[in-house]
């Protein structure tokens, strides 16, 4: 698997990707075509990625950390979506900020799934969870969160 390049949009006049991030993407996409042509022998596999990559990638706990991410994620969205700092974040969700930091930066490994609950339960927001039956038709079964905005 290859990872071209991973960034946030930081144009600073309407929508269009910077220059610098598109020659670099290129480059490196070229890196990788030379690399696969010169590994022709080794028989390249293909396939879409689902809705965990944890269980993809064949990951112990990849559930707990699909949910995880997803619970991270929205706690995240919330703390954009509202324009509150760190620090203001850390006040509310009872923690400090460094651990907002380790949230917003995705590093995990320090939170429990229940206190990414708590901290979205301190974040004024009510949580209903779901449990249904997997439809036949999908191979595996899936965890999912819903956020739904508000001006709150």
């Amino acid at each position: 698997m290859y990872v071209l390049h991973a960034f946030k949009k930081k144009s600073k006049s309407g929508i269009k990707t910077p220059l610098p991030d598109i020659h670099k993407v290129q480059q490196r996409l070229k890196t990788a075509e030379r690399h696969l042509t010169r590994r022709s022998k080794a028989r390249q596999i293909v396939k879409e990625a689902g809705a965990n990559l944890f269980a993809d990638f064949g990951l112990p706990d990849a559930t707990e950390k699909n949910a995880k991410v997803q619970l991270a994620v929205a706690i995240n969205q919330i703390i954009k979506f509202r324009h509150i700092t760190q620090k203001q974040a850390s006040v509310q969700m009872k923690c400090s900020q460094p651990d907002i930091s380790s949230l917003q930066h995705y590093k995990l490994k320090i939170f429990s799934f229940e206190r990414l609950i708590d901290f979205l339960l301190a974040l004024n927001n009510d949580i209903e969870i779901t449990i249904k039956p997997k439809p036949n038709r999908r191979e595996s079964p899936k965890t999912t969160v819903k956020l739904e905005h508000t001006a709150a």
